[in-house]
């Protein structure tokens, strides 16, 4: 049985090999997934599980290298980063003009509910009043 190092040394070389071979053969481009190396495919083509990628520091690095290499990975990043934060601020405008609205809406319900209610008041006053003499009085 092969010890958690050597079999992590022996994941690291076997990707190194990988990557060497899709740089001379230059056909990375069929390995491609959202701009990034399909992991899935390989762990099927080298033999292991996914967990090596987040467990094998020199794997992940190596991948992160080579996607770098083929994909430009840190450029399209920034740009998604930036893309992102336009779209978060753009959010949040709507929603702070939104919450604006909803809180005018409030106070002015509030106003009618206080108006209605005492008016409500008023005309309990007047079916007591009716209820005990059996006439309504005058206002």
């Amino acid at each position: 049985m092969t010890s958690g190092k050597k079999l992590a040394k022996e994941y690291s070389e076997r990707v190194e090999k990988w990557i060497a071979e899709r740089e001379q053969q230059k056909d990375w481009a069929e390995y491609k997934r959202a701009g990034k190396i399909n992991r899935a495919v390989l762990c099927a083509e080298l033999d292991f599980s996914r967990s090596v990628f987040s467990q094998n520091p020199a794997v992940k690095t190596a991948l992160v290298q080579a996607e770098e290499r083929w994909f430009g990975l840190r450029d399209v990043t920034k740009a998604g980063h930036e893309a992102a934060r336009e779209r978060s601020e753009k959010a949040a405008a709507t929603v702070s003009q939104a919450a604006s609205k909803l809180r005018d809406e409030v106070a002015l319900l509030k106003a009618e509910n206080q108006l209605l209610r005492k008016r409500l008041a008023q005309y309990e006053v007047l079916a007591e009043v009716l209820a005990e003499t059996g006439r309504t009085p005058r206002i």
